[in-house]
């Protein structure tokens, strides 16, 4: 039967789980059977599970620099009446339903010259991948997601900007969307779409060359005398939320409307813990 982390990821590098609930608990696992297992826990205990997009290096974080292979291109499609509506700044983040979603993405991608994608119902919104045929490092994927985002922008297609990062993390299908009282489950809406070599992709996009300074590499460990000299830090995120008189107005902000705020949001404030 059809597994999409199968079909989007490399066999080379780590899976990285991310479950969220009631905290943050993400991990790393080196098997499909392990990332099932801990999707599992993470349903049973009411979280929304998530998988990285990328596989990743030796080091256990999910920083820029340690998602290292990349199979697939991917967008993530928000959806509702809230994602409808101007926010504060006249900002539209989102279509007023699923259907209209994937009616403006059929047209994107008409537009655009690609071909069906992969697509996944995240309960409300929605997830698309475009599948590689072939491994690639950072260095060369970053164009051509650099070039979909453009292609979204010129196109007037509204998708979740932060869906093009490296270290981006997408539902589990199988899994459910505990965001609203009645959970919805996470379902693959198809399954079919051509794989294509990354030479393909980046004349179908039209997307630049790898930039050769740019550097592609995971930072080496901090040597042992590094390690004894912060040996007395003490790392502590509630050190930064109390800071001053009070505190980081931005993240207090987030935990205190922690179940409205939207997730780029929410991940963005996670992102720093």
């Amino acid at each position: 039967s059809f597994d999409l982390l199968d079909a989007v990821l490399p066999t080379e590098g780590r899976y990285c789980v991310l479950g969220i609930g009631k905290y943050v608990d993400q991990r790393f696992a080196e098997t499909k059977e392990e990332v099932d297992l801990i999707a599992k826990e993470f349903v049973d205990s009411g979280f929304d599970a998530y998988f990285g997009c990328a596989k990743y290096g030796p080091l256990n974080n999910r920083k820029h620099e340690n998602a290292q292979f990349f199979k697939a291109l991917w967008i993530d499609v928000d959806c509702g009446p809230t994602k409808a509506t101007p926010d504060e700044n006249g900002v539209v983040k989102g279509y007023i339903d699923q259907q209209t979603g994937l009616n403006e993405f059929k047209k994107f991608c008409g537009a655009a010259g690609l071909p069906k994608p992969i697509l996944v119902s995240s309960g409300y919104g929605i997830h698309a991948y475009w599948l590689l045929d072939e491994v690639v490092s950072r260095k060369e994927w970053e164009p051509l997601s650099e070039r979909l985002e453009e292609l979204c922008k010129e196109q007037g297609f509204i998708v979740d900007s932060a869906v093009f990062e490296a270290s981006r993390v997408l539902r589990i299908p199988g899994t459910y969307n505990f965001k609203q009282q009645e959970p919805k489950e996470v379902t693959v809406l198809n399954e079919q779409t051509p794989r294509l070599t990354y030479a393909q992709f980046k004349e179908l996009l039209g997307a630049a060359e790898p930039k050769e300074d740019k550097p592609d590499f995971v930072p080496r460990a901090m040597s042992p005398m590094m390690e004894a000299l912060m040996g007395n830090k003490v790392k502590r995120f509630k050190t930064i939320m109390m800071k001053g008189e009070n505190g980081c107005a931005q993240l207090n902000h987030c935990f205190q409307n922690q179940n409205s705020i939207d997730e780029p949001l929410w991940m963005s404030a996670l992102s720093i813990a």
